[in-house]
């Protein structure tokens, strides 16, 4: 006979978000990251996880827009920790919501994707003061095309060494997903500027 009433086990709780020492948060995703928490259940190897039929998934993003991304696999270690990698993204401030069993977690600590680096930039020819010039920035971790991912709004600055920020490239867009960034150049002046990437 039923009592009528039902008991749930509690939801998750998501804290703090750790890499593998040396691990690279690289914009192409595929990184494994640790959630420590409680509540997240058996391991996902064990028998018990098996009979039960349970899932274990997660989204990130910044706040308040924690579904920005979803996560790719996410194995539970146990009741207190959990393995979720990362998909193609760009940005910090990132923070996972974990649902076991359809019981969502509170959002995990933050969490970052690598900044970009910039390796180089052609042509290297010197270029008209009037601007409208088009330069190829290659380097990583610049996230995916605009056409993929409409978020990924990417921005350029170039100038003299005391002043970098001197001139805004135009129209600065990833051309070739993580590697690659064209801008169009301001009208200016000068030698010697270096570039760099917001």
């Amino acid at each position: 006979m039923s009592l009528g009433t039902t008991t749930s086990y509690a939801p998750p709780t998501a804290d703090v978000v750790t890499r593998a020492a040396g691990a690279s948060i690289g914009t192409p995703g595929g990184t494994a990251l640790t959630i420590a928490g409680t509540n997240f259940g058996p391991a996902s190897s064990s028998p018990v996880w098996a009979a039960l039929g349970a899932s274990a998934s997660a989204i990130y993003g910044p706040s308040p827009s924690y579904n920005r991304y979803n996560a790719g696999t996410c194995t539970v270690l146990g009741h207190f920790s959990i393995v979720c990698t990362t998909t193609v993204g760009v940005g910090g401030g990132l923070s996972f919501l974990v649902t076991i069993a359809a019981q969502a977690s509170n959002p995990s600590g933050t969490f970052a994707y690598d900044l970009p680096t910039l390796a180089s930039f052609s042509p290297t020819a010197p270029f008209p003061t009037t601007g409208g010039s088009a330069v190829v920035l290659s380097g990583t971790n610049f996230g995916p095309t605009v056409a993929s991912d409409p978020t990924n709004l990417v921005a350029a600055n170039y100038g003299p060494p005391a002043n970098v920020d001197k001139y805004s490239a135009v129209g600065c867009t990833v051309t070739t997903a993580h590697v690659a960034i064209t801008c169009t150049m301001a009208a200016g002046t000068g030698a010697n500027h270096e570039w760099v990437i917001d």
